[in-house]
């Protein structure tokens, strides 16, 4: 399967690793989330995933699209071996999506901050 730029996947290590650039809204999300799901189907077996958003520029999703995303996830997943997701982020607008999403999929939220020194 050929994939796209900003997406890698290391099968040794099982993980999928999507680093966006531009702007993070919903043809984005449902790129990548198409993207997964072919890669579930195809592989069949549980695969790990990172987000490393400090290169997008902007982000463009409501709230409501976000708690699709991820309810529709939750169903989708049910049934299969769980997996660890990580998002990094550095903006708030990111941030609390991630919160949105993980509350939403039942995960266990763990938000860690770094204040920077000016």
């Amino acid at each position: 399967m050929r994939l796209p730029p900003e997406i890698q996947f290391y099968k040794d290590a099982h993980l999928l690793v999507y680093r966006p650039h531009g702007l993070l809204n919903e043809a984005s999300v449902n790129k990548v989330t198409s993207l997964i799901e072919d890669l579930e189907e195809k592989l069949k077996e549980p695969f790990d995933r990172f987000f490393d958003t400090l290169e997008h520029d902007d982000v463009e999703l409501n709230f409501r699209y976000v708690i699709n995303v991820s309810l529709y996830r939750r169903l989708s997943y049910a049934g299969h071996p769980p997996i660890k997701s990580a998002i990094l982020a550095t903006d708030s607008t990111t941030a609390r999506s991630a919160e949105q999403q993980c509350c939403q999929q039942n995960h266990k939220c763990t938000r860690r901050t770094r204040d920077h020194a000016e």
